[in-house]
């Protein structure tokens, strides 16, 4: 009779303690879903902040036809999972020698010179273009979780740049990923 008491005991126990083990990973699961979402929730303000400083760019009678293009170009890029993902090496390589001459061409440079003379011809459009690009960058760490785990990690302390260095950056992650193309947006598509 009290053996069958322990191992009554012993049941009640265990079904116990599998209860909370399975509240204890619900919880947890809970958790991730509401960080998931509200990662999701500002990666959507951080594009639609794209969009506003993104429009007023190619509103501007200032704007350059090759920056228009780098701008449109950008912008189609933002939903494409694989360049995201080259961002933490981007990061991770910014000042050595992988991000040098080898990676840009002459018509990224004829980009960052019409960048530099616009930031004392137009500091406006400079600063709309400027806010373009960081939250169109903000954008695509956020809806992805990998990067955005990756991303984390190396971000803290990295002094991002003036605009011409954003874009050379994005310039370098473009053409890394020309090689073998996957855009998930048509250009254009973040206007729409």
């Amino acid at each position: 009779m009290e053996s069958d008491f322990f191992q009554n005991l012993v049941v009640f126990a265990g079904i116990v303690l599998i209860g909370f083990l399975v509240r204890d990973v619900l919880y947890h699961h809970s958790l991730s879903v509401r960080e998931d979402a509200k990662r999701m929730e500002a990666a959507a303000d951080a594009l639609d902040e794209h969009v506003a400083a993104l429009k007023k760019v190619l509103a501007s009678p200032d704007l350059s036809p090759d920056i228009r293009d780098f701008m449109l170009m950008f912008s189609s890029l933002i939903g494409s999972q694989k360049v995201a993902r080259h961002l933490p090496d981007i990061v991770a390589n910014a000042g050595l020698e992988q991000e040098d001459d080898k990676a840009l061409g002459p018509e990224d440079y004829e980009l960052i010179r019409s960048l530099n003379s616009l930031e004392t011809r137009a500091p406006e459009l400079s600063r709309q273009m400027d806010i373009a690009m960081r939250k169109g960058v903000l954008a695509m760490i956020l809806q992805w979780p990998d990067v955005y785990r990756r991303m984390n990690l190396l971000l803290s302390g990295w002094n991002i740049g003036s605009t011409s260095d954003v874009a050379a950056r994005a310039r370098r992650i473009i053409n890394e990923t020309k090689r073998t193309p996957d855009q998930s947006l048509p250009p254009g598509a973040a206007l729409a």
